[in-house]
């Protein structure tokens, strides 16, 4: 998988336009071509998460406890949308509040409940009488499934070896407030195309004989979530 340059406006224009109709185009950033291939198969697993709940905080400034009410709508809406159904998820099972403030909080989701958190929110803009379809211009689910092939801990004991700044390096560049999560790639944990791009070129840049492979998705065997600062969403990403 080789590294990828952001989307463009005119691309995200295009992506919230369709999100109604196929929750896959939420994803962001969709730097990943294979995304509408594996989401089927890995969507089932907390490792997505909501940006843009500050956008929809202005919008809907009661907040997520006001939500509530909208809730089993969420289920009609999804029914009336065939081709959310067309994935392999169980979109009938419960959806609660709880799930809404763990997405507001940035914690992993489930893809499904990811989707229907958005929904949700598009339905309480829709309420207070707003374009509901800013919602998809402003809100995004964001993948976490993602880790650096044969970065190990070995592999980073040897980049620590060799360069002792690497951590501070890698922390600075990829907009990290601390370096633990460089230590989690290492354990294999997931984290978002973004950042295991960033610090994957950086590590070739600094550091080319080391050996590492490519940004690749992780299996569901060594499928594992790691804590990762929001920051990285405005962080300047090395292409190339």
């Amino acid at each position: 998988m080789s590294d990828l340059p952001n989307p463009t406006p005119a691309a995200l224009d295009s992506v919230s336009l369709t999100a109604c109709d196929d929750p896959r185009a939420m994803l962001q950033p969709r730097l990943d071509n294979d995304i509408p291939r594996w989401v089927g198969a890995i969507g089932d697993r907390r490792g997505f998460r909501v940006r843009g709940f500050s956008w929809f905080r202005e919008q809907v400034p009661q907040g997520v406890a006001a939500l509530a009410p909208l809730l089993p709508a969420v289920g009609s809406a999804v029914g009336q949308r065939p081709g959310w159904h067309t994935l392999p998820f169980a979109w009938t099972e419960p959806f609660s509040i709880r799930q809404v403030y763990d997405a507001a909080n940035r914690r992993p989701l489930l893809f499904p409940k990811a989707a229907m958190t958005v929904m949700l929110c598009e339905l309480a803009v829709k309420e207070r009488g707003l374009d509901p379809s800013e919602v998809y211009r402003n809100m995004r689910i964001e993948p976490a499934v993602y880790r650096i092939a044969d970065f190990t801990k070995g592999v980073l004991e040897q980049a620590l070896a060799n360069r002792d700044d690497i951590l501070n390096i890698l922390t600075r560049e990829c907009a990290q407030e601390t370096s633990d999560v460089f230590y989690d790639l290492a354990n294999r944990k997931t984290v978002s195309f973004r950042l295991a791009t960033a610090a994957r070129t950086v590590l070739r840049r600094e550091l080319p004989r080391l050996r590492i492979g490519d940004v690749v998705i992780g299996s569901d065997r060594q499928y594992r979530i790691t804590s990762e600062a929001e920051t990285v969403e405005g962080a300047s990403v090395p292409t190339g």
